[in-house]
Formats: structure tokens, C-alpha cells, sequence
């Protein structure tokens, strides 16, 4: 991803999130294979948790999803559901324990 388009998107999530939005403290969590790597960013956010998931295939198009949870149960669903979390389950705890020791207090 280019620099314009991640500040873009940036500018943008900061927008839609208010400027109370936490930038990362820790470095992503990351695994990565022979097929590429993934990497989740979990950041606090007004009223639950943004989630940016950037998936970098060693062939084809790379991905990234930016996700906002206002929910916990919600987000512990979609950790259970994402296939990379399945595969790799040391990764699935520390998203899911990460994610929920970040969430927004307030929300």
C-alpha cells in the first residue's frame, strides 16, 4: 500500500473514530509462512476496538481490512471465524487477549 493511500486511510478511520483513537503501542502480531504473513493491529477506540488486519500474499493481491467492534462478544466471534486465528492458535490467543485488554472502557 502506498504512503498516500495508508494516510488516506488513516485521515479517514480517524474521522470515523474521533481523535481519541490510540496509536499502537506494541508492535502487529504477526505469523507468517510459506504462503506470506499476516498482521493484526489492535488499537483502542471510542466505544469498543479497531482492528487492521493486513494480509500480504508472497503471490497475488495484498489485503487489508479495517474493522471496528463495538462488541466483545462480536470480536471474539471473528477471531474464532478467521481462518489465519484457526490455523495458528498461539496467534488466536494473543489477538484475543490483546483485543480485549485494549478495549475502550467507555464503550
Amino acid at each position: 500500500m502506498s504512503r498516500t493511500v495508508r494516510k488516506a486511510a488513516d485521515r479517514l478511520a480517524v474521522a470515523m473514530l474521533g481523535s481519541r483513537r490510540e496509536t499502537p503501542s506494541d508492535p502487529p502480531l504477526r505469523v507468517q509462512g510459506p504462503w506470506g504473513a499476516v498482521e493484526f493491529v489492535l488499537q483502542r477506540a471510542p466505544g469498543g476496538l479497531y482492528v487492521e488486519r493486513d494480509e500480504s500474499p508472497t503471490q497475488g493481491v495484498r489485503t487489508i481490512q479495517s474493522l471496528f467492534f463495538r462488541d466483545q462478544q462480536e470480536f471474539l466471534c471473528w477471531c474464532d471465524e478467521d481462518p489465519v486465528l484457526g490455523e495458528h492458535r498461539l496467534l488466536h490467543e494473543r489477538v484475543q487477549r490483546t483485543g480485549l485488554e485494549r478495549w475502550d472502557p467507555d464503550g
